[in-house]
């Protein structure tokens, strides 16, 4: 919803919303998991999943923030003129004619964010507070302490995960560029 509202406005409050939300992107991920560290700490939030779920959070929303403004900066947005002289109100025009536009650049930003979440060991190690551990801090730990089969197959299932959600993806898209009405048909 934040890159909606930075992608219709053209106030200095939409650019000051851009470098909040691309902020802890300029930041290194290791000083972003200290300062949630000692935030939490004071919160109670420290190895908790609600803790370790905002961090994964704040360390993905750039890259999907990028994602989603790329999205909406090709968006047409006289359609929403056309459902509003129709009729439609401004949340059955987002429903029905917006989200529908911007679905792909949502899976992708869903994907992306997802892998930049996984990848991030700094927050997990620090916000987990070595008691609550994800996928990406097990394997290293097994990494470090022990040789096993366990992380050659963990990382086999992460990729195959991956692959088949690129491949929804594709399926999607080609499905999307059949359908009558879509924009890659009108336009040929």
């Amino acid at each position: 919803m934040a890159v909606y509202g930075v992608a219709r406005t053209r106030s200095r409050l939409g650019g000051i919303a851009f470098l909040l939300c691309l902020s802890p992107m300029m930041v290194p991920f290791i000083v972003t998991a200290i300062a949630l560290f000692y935030l939490f700490a004071r919160m109670g939030l420290v190895a908790s999943d609600i803790g370790i779920t905002i961090g994964h959070t704040v360390i993905a929303m750039p890259v999907v923030f990028m994602v989603m403004l790329a999205t909406f900066k090709g968006y047409d947005w006289k359609l929403d003129a056309a459902a509003a002289t129709l009729g439609a109100g401004r949340l059955r025009t987002f429903w029905r004619i917006t989200l529908p536009q911007v679905a792909g650049g949502l899976a992708v930003g869903f994907v992306t964010g997802f892998l930049q979440s996984f990848e991030e060991l700094t927050v997990a190690l620090f916000v987990g507070g070595g008691i609550k551990t994800t996928l990406p801090k097990q394997m290293w730990d097994e990494i470090l302490l022990q040789v096993s089969p366990v992380i050659a197959a963990a990382s086999v299932v992460v990729l195959i995960v991956v692959i088949v959600m690129f491949a929804i993806m594709e399926m999607l898209q080609a499905r999307r560029s059949r359908t009558p009405g879509s924009a890659a048909t009108t336009d040929s």
